[in-house]
């Protein structure tokens, strides 16, 4: 089944028609994950997030933890933990969908400003989550990487080949590819060098 995503609700294609979901949690939907045929994740740009059994909704959104209700990505890491990448950080939900933690900080920003807007959210062979950040109004962005114990950031002084993060990808090699405003960088998988193409 395909899912779209779309500023009413979601549509879905499955192989010979199409039809549509609406929640009244949701304003709008931009980010579908499916962790099964049957259980799927919805993000909202005002709305939290949302699973969906097939059947019944559950919304979690800021009553429940999460930092932020502006949902701008959604991962699930190997161990079922929701990585929910916001406009002011990233919230982590176990896999009984209770609050773990939060990150606000995972790229320094230049005082006073602290919060991270979360772009794109990908997780490596080796379960690395990588989000890429960036702050429009600031003109600052970069790529951040959680090794399961702290965060490690890259940026336009580490070989970026720009600030304005668009996307990140990771390939079957482990190898980084982060788009920006003004090309693509490459962060090899030894996150030793990076290259711009």
């Amino acid at each position: 089944v395909v899912w779209v995503g779309t500023m009413t609700g979601v549509s879905y294609y499955d192989d010979s028609e199409w039809g549509t979901l609406v929640s009244p949690h949701w304003r709008g939907v931009n980010v579908t994950i499916a962790e099964s045929s049957d259980h799927i994740w919805f993000g909202s740009p005002l709305g939290g997030i949302t699973f969906y059994d097939g059947v019944d909704y559950t919304t979690y959104d800021s009553s429940d933890g999460i930092i932020n209700n502006n949902t701008t990505d959604l991962l699930i890491d190997d161990n079922g933990n929701k990585w929910i990448g916001t406009d002011v950080g990233v919230s982590v939900l176990d896999s009984y969908n209770l609050n773990v933690s939060q990150y606000t900080q995972m790229y320094l920003l230049p005082p006073p400003d602290t919060l991270n807007q979360i772009v794109d959210l990908a997780m490596d062979s080796q379960g690395r989550i990588w989000a890429g950040i960036y702050v429009g109004y600031l003109g600052v962005g970069g790529v951040a990487m959680w090794d399961g114990n702290e965060w490690i950031d890259y940026d336009e002084t580490d070989g970026l080949v720009g600030p304005n993060i668009r996307g990140i990808e990771i390939d079957s090699f482990d190898n980084v590819w982060v788009v920006t405003g003004t090309g693509v960088s490459k962060i090899g998988n030894q996150t030793s060098r990076i290259d711009d193409v």
